[in-house]
């Protein structure tokens, strides 16, 4: 069954993730940087990460923080 979380701001911005299932390897952050824009971003963990039991969103947090990041001190 799909799961949806909706997560602590990212930049301050809204953000939520998605898997397929609580152990699904891959996930997707979604960060909501405008009313018509967001950004995307999936990651899957490796093998040995999985068999770890490692969170497979937390990587997808931090990329998504950093582009945000980059994204304010551009603008």
């Amino acid at each position: 069954m799909p799961v949806f979380n909706e997560i602590d701001p990212i930049e301050g911005y809204p953000a939520v993730e998605f898997k397929e299932s609580d152990t699904d390897p891959m996930c997707t952050t979604m960060v909501g940087i405008a009313d018509e824009y967001a950004i995307s971003v999936s990651g899957t963990l490796g093998a040995d990460a999985e068999q770890e039991g490692k969170d497979s969103c937390k990587p997808g947090q931090q990329v998504a923080s950093w582009v945000v990041a980059n994204l304010k001190a551009q603008s």
